[in-house]
This record gives structure tokens, C-alpha cells and sequence, in this order.
């Protein structure tokens, strides 16, 4: 695999910019999704300087246009004059319709869907059963069906919740404390399209008293229902939270950026590979200091990592 080349874009940095009609306000705890490996979608989050709140910016991003760094050219979206207000909440997820057209925003007690054609925005609906009040817990969608996967997502943070295409929710049990702790927050989950499994790497049990990271990977198969932890090869990132997880050569490939170190409260600025075929992890090269970040949006373009 080429390598890949982190090409930073400075407006998702945790440092506010000056505002135009068409640039994002920088966050942090934003969500975001990518369509196809072709368009970058970015919603809400909150200013971590606090002068902005949290927001319900929506913005686009082409990644087929060639672009510098420092202007990538975003698109806003504004809604239809008969939609529902955007959410503005953070520490949120978002998922894509089997057909691309709408998007669904997961917090911690709402869905809201947001269709990509007509600008409308839907009357969010309450999660059914008792969803986790905790954020930054992940919602993952298997792209082969209208399932969407919310590990420590049911029961107040103790099972995983699973959600059909019509908002019906089924709690699944969360992994043993043998294959990773309880009520964790702060990971990363994907889905793996080579192995047909969700991938989750990362995180912490914010229930303890002193909280410990989960510095490994484990899988859930949805055929079997089973968890797994995966064993893997090479230098993995180790603790930490609030990092960003996303597939890349077609899915042979996840890459693990950034995020906060558990021991030290400090943001990272490191970059792993993960082969999905032989399991081994790959160290690149370090983003330069005073770039680190967590709590970022991320995505690849080609043997690009953008975030």
C-alpha cells in the first residue's frame, strides 16, 4: 500500500478561526461520515474555546477536487423552509441510509434523520428502551443492511443497542470483562467490510473510580452474536480515547489517528495502520508538535488521511 500523507485541515482543528458563509466554525466532539470515499460529512460539535457553544453546522466536503490544506472547499447545507430545526448537540454519531440519501444522527437520547436531497430535516424521534446518557459512544451501521450497532449503547451503558430501519430497538449483551470492560466511552468503532464484523479499538471504563484504557482490538460478529478480542501484531496504539478510527484501501485497512493519552491528559499526534489481512499494526510518522488533536473528524482520500 502507498503510504498514506497526513494533509491537515486546519478548520477541524480544536483552535477557533475566523467565520466566512462557507467555513466551519472548528469544534471538537463533532460527527461526521464518508460517502464512498468521495464526500466528507461533518454536523455539530462544540467550540472548545466556548465562545460558540455547541453548534448545528452541517457542512460537506468534496474529497475528488484536488484542494490545499489550509482552504478546503466546504459546502453548507441549509434546509428546506418546511424542515425541522438542525440538532445542535455533540459527542454525537452519524450513519447512512442503504440508498445514500439520508443521514441519521444519534445522540444520546434522539435520532434525527436529515434527507440529502430535499434539506429536510425530520422531527427527531426518542431512542426507545434506556439508552446510555454518556457521550461520544459510537453508532455503526452494517452497510449491507439497515442495522445500526451501538455498543454500551442500551440499558444505561450496560448492553449494546441495536436499532432496525424503523427505530425498534433489540439490547444485545456487551462482551465479558475478560474481552473488554464495561460502560466504556470514548472508542472508536467501525465497520470491517473485508471481515463483515464491527472493529473497535480504544477508549475507557468512565464508570471506574479511576478510569483504565481498553488498549486493544475487539470484534462483534452480528452472524453469531459473539465478541472476540483480536489478536494483532506490531506496535498498536496503545491507551487512548477520543481518537478517530476509519477503513481505508478499499477496507483492508484501518487507521488509527490521534486522540487523548488515558495517563497523561494530553492530546496525541500519532498515526497507526492496521492490516486486516495479516492483523499487524503499523506505526507512521508523527504529526509535527503542536498539532495534536482528539476528538477530531477524520477520513481517507485515496492514499490520503485527512483530518
Amino acid at each position: 500500500m502507498a503510504s498514506f500523507c497526513l494533509a491537515l485541515l486546519l478548520l477541524l482543528d480544536s483552535t477557533a478561526k475566523p467565520v466566512s458563509a462557507q467555513t466551519p466554525i472548528a469544534t471538537e466532539h463533532m460527527t461526521y461520515i464518508t460517502l464512498n470515499g468521495e464526500t466528507l460529512y461533518v454536523q455539530g460539535g462544540a467550540d472548545p474555546s466556548g465562545f460558540e457553544g455547541f453548534t448545528d453546522q452541517f457542512f460537506s466536503l468534496d474529497l475528488t477536487r484536488n484542494w490545499i490544506a489550509s482552504s478546503p472547499p466546504w459546502r453548507a447545507f441549509t434546509r428546506a423552509s418546511s424542515s425541522a430545526p438542525p440538532p445542535v448537540t455533540w459527542g454525537h454519531s452519524m450513519t447512512l441510509s442503504h440508498d445514500s440519501q439520508t443521514v441519521t444522527l444519534w445522540d444520546r437520547k434522539r435520532s434525527y434523520k436529515f434527507n440529502l436531497k430535499t434539506m429536510i430535516w425530520d422531527t427527531p424521534l426518542p431512542l426507545p428502551g434506556n439508552p446510555n446518557d454518556e457521550d461520544s459512544v459510537r453508532a455503526v451501521k452494517d452497510p449491507g443492511g439497515e442495522i445500526v450497532y451501538i455498543p454500551n449503547g442500551g440499558v444505561n451503558g450496560t448492553n449494546m443497542a441495536a436499532y432496525d430501519s424503523v427505530g425498534n430497538v433489540l439490547e444485545l449483551p456487551m462482551p465479558p470483562p475478560s474481552i473488554m470492560r464495561s460502560e466504556v466511552s470514548g472508542y472508536s468503532a467501525v465497520w470491517s467490510t473485508l471481515r463483515g464484523t464491527m472493529l473497535l479499538y480504544g477508549g475507557s471504563d468512565s464508570a471506574a473510580a479511576n478510569p483504565q484504557g481498553i488498549p486493544f482490538l475487539v470484534e462483534y460478529n452480528p452472524k453469531t452474536n459473539i465478541w472476540s478480542r483480536v489478536s494483532t501484531s506490531g506496535t498498536s496504539p496503545g491507551d487512548l480515547y477520543y481518537h478517530c478510527m476509519v477503513p481505508a484501501s478499499d477496507g483492508t485497512k484501518m487507521v488509527v489517528f490521534g486522540g487523548g493519552d488515558i495517563a497523561t491528559r494530553t492530546p496525541l499526534g500519532s498515526i497507526y495502520i492496521l492490516d486486516l489481512g495479516s492483523m499487524s499494526w503499523t506505526k507512521g510518522v508523527d504529526i509535527e508538535q503542536g498539532r495534536e488533536r482528539s476528538s477530531m473528524a477524520c477520513t481517507v482520500a485515496g492514499d490520503s488521511f485527512i483530518a
